[in-house]
């Protein structure tokens, strides 16, 4: 147990669901397709359509690799703290949580 509680895992739909919003929101940032940002990251179309659906949990390997590929944070990835990212992505993200058709959630 950690100084903050138990650890949290991604094991619950929900939260893996959470997670693929997140990568394609920056899938959408970069204006790139499914199988270019999948492929630019070392990832077969299939396994990344897996993490977006919420079929798959992402590894911290896979997590890692995205976020060498494209400057994100693990952070973002797992917990959806945009706090780390490059500023115009930072401020992408928020606006889409907060305008008309963002969900506003904190985790996304």
């Amino acid at each position: 147990m950690g100084a903050r509680g138990p650890i949290k895992r991604l094991d619950n739909m929900q939260e893996r669901l959470d997670l693929g919003r997140r990568l394609e929101l920056i899938r959408h940032y970069m204006e790139m397709t499914q199988t270019k940002f999948a492929g630019q990251a070392g990832l077969g179309l299939t396994t990344y359509n897996n993490y977006v659906q919420g079929k798959k949990r992402i590894s911290l390997d896979v997590a890692w690799a995205l976020c060498e590929e494209y400057d994100l944070s693990l952070d973002y990835i797992y917990r959806g703290d945009p706090s780390n990212l490059p500023l115009d992505l930072r401020s992408y993200v928020r606006r889409k949580l907060s305008g008309p058709t963002g969900s506003g959630q904190s985790n996304l």
